[in-house]
């Protein structure tokens, strides 16, 4: 079992643009808890064993809002509902390494490829030509993990 918190500040962006002038938007942070259930199966009993493993779960995310702006005619529209607040599945497999450096201490390193499914979309850009913007937010990540592993 597996717990992890995501939390990513939002940056102004140029998303297109309006009448030939640039259009901005700027959306919350991104703020998601995930709970997983995995396998891992080490291989051998070696000082340096590999491993592989799976793992399921369902993540979290927070409702997310944006700003969408025309600065140079000075146009702004605030809180434009994107994504509702949603329980996404949560998939992923990789591999690793563990090193035991003693009978009671090892480390480890490894990385996953994950899968995360789409949001709940709201259609808060309803009318204006951008409403399929938020149809997708399904993602892929990579993470890079690291633990230690103490026997008693």
């Amino acid at each position: 079992m597996q717990g992890s918190y995501t939390a990513n500040p939002a940056d102004s962006l140029q998303v297109g643009t309006v009448a030939g002038l640039p259009l901005f938007a700027l959306f919350d942070d991104y703020k998601a808890f995930g709970m997983d259930f995995g396998y891992r199966q080490y291989v051998g009993q070696a000082a340096v064993r590999p491993y592989l493993g799976g793992s399921g779960g369902f993540v979290r995310l927070e409702q997310i809002q944006g700003e969408f702006s025309v600065p140079a005619v000075g146009v702004v529209l605030p809180n434009v509902n994107m994504y509702d607040s949603s329980v996404v599945p949560s998939f992923g497999g990789g591999g690793g390494v563990q090193i035991n450096l003693s009978e009671r201490f090892a480390v480890q390193g490894g990385v996953e490829f994950r899968w995360q499914g789409d949001a709940k979309d709201l259609d808060g850009l309803a009318g204006t030509g951008l409403e399929s913007i938020n149809d997708e937010s399904r993602r892929w990540s990579m993470p890079i993990t690291g633990g230690v592993t103490v026997r008693f």
